[in-house]
């Protein structure tokens, strides 16, 4: 029985790291200020994301195929996001409004948070590419 490559192996945790941390942190904040509807979505879509680590730790094509697929969806999103914010930033169209602008804002910085957090995964999942199809069964 071989083992899991050891970039595999940290991209894998990296990412249940990242979202256990995240799972976390909207649990306390909806704890603090009570369960919205968006927590629940927030909740439910990174839950999600934890099934195809487990699959790469049991050595399965299905969860790299699913792994780079959503890293790639959302680096994808969070680099439309951040062109789209600096774009009207150059133009000069952002909103005065101070409400508009700090949406922008928590819009801007979290794109970019999710940018370099989850680009470091998909990067050694791509590199360990090989060394991962000759132990996947």
């Amino acid at each position: 029985m071989e083992k899991l490559p050891i970039k595999t192996k940290i991209a894998a945790w990296w990412i249940t790291t990242i979202i256990a941390i995240i799972v976390i942190t909207t649990l306390g904040f909806s704890l603090l200020f009570g369960i919205e509807l968006h927590t629940v979505y927030i909740l439910a879509f990174f839950s999600i994301l934890l099934f195809p680590c487990f699959l790469l730790f049991r050595k399965k094509k299905l969860g790299w195929y699913w792994i780079v697929i959503v890293l790639s969806g959302i680096i994808i999103c969070s680099s439309i996001i951040v062109s789209y914010i600096l774009t009207l930033a150059v133009k000069g169209e952002l909103p005065k409004d101070p409400v508009s602008g700090i949406v922008f804002a928590f819009f801007f910085y979290s794109s970019i948070f999710f940018l370099t957090v989850f680009l470091i995964p998909l990067i050694l999942l791509l590199l360990d590419r090989k060394n991962f199809w000759k132990v996947a069964s």
